[in-house]
């Protein structure tokens, strides 16, 4: 009895950090970077649930879709629960990856959601009638435009 409480250890709960910023490059978080992670953590998960610790701005919105369909594929392959846990920033694509957990848990001052993109410019129409500027728009084929 006094052997086994010695060797006795709690069940480890798989945990994937799921850091920075999302794009198909070297030394950024990637479908490709991101693959052996997720395979590890569910052949060890044995009905437990997995751990996502998300911590991104975004990026590529192809990788983040591409990270998400795989936790997905793999939690339904496995049988297992997936909790995202946003601490600072899961924004975009980060979010995009939490949203793939079937409960996610962030605290209220974290940076969540944030789906889409925000643009911003000026107009000065009138200014470039009165000096003559006009729009050229070229093209690659008929239908590009």
């Amino acid at each position: 009895m006094l052997a086994r409480l010695l060797f006795w250890r709690r069940p480890r709960i798989p945990v994937i950090e799921l850091h920075g910023v999302i794009a198909p490059r070297p030394g950024m978080l990637s479908a490709a970077s991101a693959e052996p992670i997720i395979n590890r953590a569910f052949r060890g998960a044995r009905g437990r649930p997995v751990i996502l610790d998300i911590e991104s701005p975004g990026g590529s919105p192809v990788q983040s879709d591409l990270i998400a369909a795989l936790i997905r594929r793999r939690a339904e392959k496995h049988k297992v629960r997936v909790h995202a846990v946003i601490r600072e920033v899961g924004a975009s694509g980060g979010y995009w990856l939490a949203c793939a957990a079937d409960e996610i848990h962030a605290n209220p001052m974290s940076i969540v959601g944030s789906i889409g993109v925000r643009g911003g410019g000026f107009g000065f129409v009138d200014l470039m009638a009165r000096l003559g500027v006009e729009h050229r728009l070229y093209i690659s084929g008929a239908n590009k435009a």
